[in-house]
C-alpha cells in the first residue's frame, strides 16, 4: 500500500508520473500476461513518455522487456537509473544478456536486488552508452576496485541473528590492515573501510524507519553493548531489564533496549540471505548471494551502487549490486577520481 501511495503522489503531480516510477512498485505484483510488466502502466505516465514505448503484443515479450531497457538507461536521468538498482538481474539463463532483467520475474524484493544497498545519488555522470552492432553487449564507463577473495553466507532467518551478525563482525574486525598494492584499490578507499565503524557494513544504506532517528554514536553505543554481550555468551534477551529499558540523554531520549533491537531488525532486512564478501585487498561489503570468489567489485558511472561483474570469455557478466563498506557517499571515490588513483575502463557486460 506503501508503494501505490507513492505511484498516488507522483501522478498527481504537475511533471506526472514517469515510466520507472510506474513501472518499480508494481514488478512483485502479477499480469497473467507478460507484457503488461511494461505496457499495464502506461497509462499513468504523461502522453510524451508513453510515445516512447510502442505497444505490440506480437513481439516475444522478452524483445519488450529489452527495448524497455535501452530506452531506459538510454534516456532515463539519474534518478530514472535507481530502478536498475530496485530489480533482481538473477538469472538461470546464459542464452539472454545478463543485464537484461525479467520483469516478470521479481520475487526475491531484497536479496537478489540492491535493496538497502544503493546509495541515494549516482556515482559520477553516466556517459555514453555503447552497444555491440548484435545488441547482445553493453559497454559501460567505470573504475575496477577489486576482486572478491572469499564470501560467508549470511543467515536468511531471525533465530538468533544478533549472534550471527556478531560472528561476521568479529571476522572482518579480526583482520588486520591490508597493504597497498600496484594492482588493488588505493590506499584512500582501504582506509575508509578500515576506520568507517563496523555497524555500518550492517545497516547499509538503509533508510530510517518513520520513528525517531538515531545517530551514529547512539548506534556505536549500543553496538558495543550488544557486543559485549554476545563475547560473553548472552543473548540480546538479556538487555529486556530495568537498567536497559531506562531512557538515556545520551540516547535521545531512547533506551539500550529500543535501539538494539532496531539495529538487529534493520540489520536482518539488509543483510538476511545475502553475502558477506571480503576482496583480495580486505574491502568488505554485502552483496547479492549470487556473488563468489574471482567476481570484480566495479563502479559503473551513473548507478548508485558498485556492481559484482563475473569474467566470461572476454566479457563480464553482471551479477548484482553490493554495499561496499566505508565508501557510502562515494565522497572517498570522487576523491581517489581527482588524483588520478583510480583508472578508467570500459566494461563489455553481456
Amino acid at each position: 500500500m506503501t508503494l501505490l501511495g507513492s505511484v498516488r503522489k507522483f501522478y498527481n503531480a504537475p511533471s506526472g508520473i514517469s515510466i520507472t516510477a510506474s513501472v518499480l512498485p508494481c514488478l512483485e505484483r502479477q499480469a497473467s500476461v507478460p507484457h503488461d510488466y511494461i505496457y499495464g502502466f502506461l497509462g499513468l505516465v504523461t502522453s510524451e513518455e508513453r510515445s516512447q514505448v510502442t505497444i505490440d503484443y506480437r513481439l516475444p515479450h522478452w524483445t519488450v522487456y529489452r527495448d524497455f531497457f535501452e530506452l531506459l538507461i538510454s534516456t532515463a536521468g539519474p534518478d530514472e537509473l535507481r530502478l536498475l538498482a530496485m530489480i533482481s538481474l538473477c538469472s538461470q539463463s546464459t542464452e539472454r544478456p545478463s543485464w537484461l532483467p525479467d520483469f516478470s520475474s521479481q520475487r526475491d524484493a531484497v536479496r537478489s536486488t540492491g535493496m538497502y544497498l544503493a546509495s541515494e545519488m549516482p556515482f559520477c555522470a553516466v556517459e555514453e552508452v555503447w552497444w555491440s552492432d548484435d545488441n547482445e553487449i553493453l559497454m559501460l564507463r567505470g573504475v575496477h576496485l577489486d576482486v572478491i577473495a572469499e564470501t560467508h553466507d549470511m543467515q536468511d532467518t531471525y533465530s538468533n541473528w544478533v549472534d550471527h551478525m556478531m560472528t561476521m563482525a568479529e571476522e572482518v574486525s579480526s583482520r588486520g590492515p591490508a597493504l597497498e598494492s600496484l594492482t588493488g584499490p588505493p590506499q584512500p578507499l582501504l582506509d575508509a573501510c578500515k576506520d568507517a565503524h563496523v555497524s555500518q557494513l550492517f545497516l547499509g544504506n538503509i533508510q530510517p524507519d518513520g520513528g525517531v532517528e538515531t545517530t551514529d554514536t547512539q548506534v556505536q553505543t549500543c553496538w558495543t553493548v550488544l557486543d559485549a554481550h554476545h563475547r560473553a555468551g548472552m543473548s540480546i534477551k538479556n538487555l529486556d531489564n530495568v537498567e536497559y529499558k531506562q531512557s538515556r540523554a545520551n540516547l535521545g531520549g531512547l533506551s539500550v533496549l529500543t535501539i538494539s533491537s532496531r539495529i538487529a531488525a534493520q540489520a536482518f532486512i539488509v543483510c538476511g540471505g545475502r553475502k558477506l564478501v571480503i576482496s583480495q585487498a580486505s574491502l568488505v561489503g554485502i552483496c547479492v548471494p549470487d556473488a563468489r570468489p574471482g567476481d570484480h567489485i566495479v563502479c559503473l558511472y551513473g548507478f548508485h551502487m558498485p556492481f559484482v561483474l563475473r569474467p566470461c570469455n572476454g566479457h563480464f557478466r553482471i551479477i548484482g549490486g553490493t554495499f561496499m563498506h566505508g565508501l557510502k557517499d562515494w565522497e572517498v571515490m570522487y576523491g581517489c577520481l581527482e588524483r588520478g588513483d583510480m583508472t578508467e575502463a570500459t566494461y563489455r557486460i553481456r
